[in-house]
């Protein structure tokens, strides 16, 4: 019960993924949501986030009796994955996916980037004492 009211909370949380945002605000708690899409309102994927674990790609409920495919964008072949609601959760974290949806005979493909999280700047104790 308290995994779907984390999932509901996010639901509020909308579009992350289709707009670039500060690096403060990119993850929350232990969901990470620096994900692009490319092109970004294709196949109406309201947004991508992971929890450490796994990749949950939102779509709107009229979409999830799409045919809908995640893959290794180098590779044809579908990554294994499961529903629950609006949520296709794929069991990975990936740098890059591809998410194919079929509809009325026309498949469209959106290309799912995971940005690396910002590095922090650190100088050596050794570079700021010869200063």
């Amino acid at each position: 019960m308290r995994y779907y009211i984390t999932i509901a909370l996010l639901i509020t949380l909308g579009g992350c993924a289709t707009h670039r945002v500060p690096a403060e605000s990119i993850a929350v708690g232990r969901y990470y949501f620096g994900y692009s899409l490319i092109p970004p309102t294709a196949n109406s994927i309201v947004q991508v986030f992971d929890d450490g674990n796994a990749t949950l790609i939102q779509v709107p409920t009229t979409r999830t009796k799409s045919k809908n495919i995640v893959r290794m964008c180098k590779y044809r072949s579908a990554l294994r994955t499961t529903t629950q609601g609006q949520f296709i959760r794929v069991p990975r974290i990936s740098s890059e996916l591809c998410f194919d949806q079929t509809t009325q005979k026309r498949t469209l493909t959106t290309r799912i980037i995971r940005e690396s999280p910002p590095q922090s700047e650190t100088i050596p104790i050794s570079k700021e004492m010869e200063k």
